[in-house]
């Protein structure tokens, strides 16, 4: 029997990079070692001679995750642009691993790669004459803008996976009200449920306007802004 035919049928061996790629595959959401174990085809008591414990994975797949996100800022003209960016990125990382989110909130997350991320975001805007503190306080609110919006994109996907429409139940919510009722809600309402491009990136948008003019700079319009996005190849989620 040749060393081939002896290896036929033989498990994969159980690598690091391995396990990171299954467990993100699951979700990270209702991650736990023994739904690991079953995706890999290993038991439970294998998976801990290689993670110690679920926080422990938890923190390796969230910095392998946010890695991945990592930008260079390469062919951005404007600070604005590398903004978008980043921002477009880190939404998508949050609106796909909404465990994430649970874990921030339960502040299980290891700082080491928001570490990583932070010190590449200061030095790039420090390429564009932003001083470290400036960048600093733009960093904690593109985290909040997009972390925000995210929690509610995820809402909205997860009324439609249910079949539901949020546009419908704004409608039903109305109507059941009486029409005397929230008149500045229902003059806005359906500019909101229509707008086509997503409100965090209007907000984004607005909220550096701010900074530009502060700068004495006029920020590009948010169409050339959103051109940013899709070079770095992240549109298609983002502002769909």
């Amino acid at each position: 029997m040749s060393r081939t035919d002896r290896s036929a049928g033989r498990p994969r061996s159980l690598t690091m990079p391995r396990i990171i790629d299954a467990a993100i595959e699951l979700g990270l959401r209702e991650l736990n070692m023994k739904s690991l174990a079953a995706a890999l085809g290993v038991n439970v008591v294998t998976l801990y001679r290689h993670v110690g414990s679920r926080d422990q994975l938890m923190q390796i797949a969230t910095a392998h995750l946010m890695r991945e996100r990592r930008l260079q800022g390469e062919g951005a003209d404007h600070w604005a642009e590398f903004v978008f960016q980043y921002a477009g990125n880190l939404f998508e990382l949050f609106r796909k691993e909404p465990g994430l989110i649970t874990e921030l909130i339960n502040g299980n997350l290891h700082p080491d790669a928001e570490m990583d991320l932070l010190e590449e975001f200061l030095q790039t805007m420090s390429s564009y004459g932003f001083s470290y503190e400036e960048g600093a306080l733009l960093h904690r609110s593109i985290g909040a803008i997009t972390l925000g919006s995210a929690v509610g994109a995820i809402g909205v996907q997860v009324t439609l996976e249910q079949g539901r429409s949020w546009g419908e139940e704004v409608d039903a919510t109305l109507t059941g009200r009486d029409p005397d009722e929230l008149p500045a809600v229902r003059q806005i309402m359906r500019t909101l449920v229509e707008y086509d491009v997503p409100q965090w990136l209007h907000i984004l948008h607005t909220f550096l306007v701010g900074i530009a003019a502060k700068r004495g700079e006029t920020l590009p319009d948010i169409e050339t802004l959103l051109a940013a996005i899709e070079r770095a190849d992240t549109s298609a989620d983002i502002t769909g």
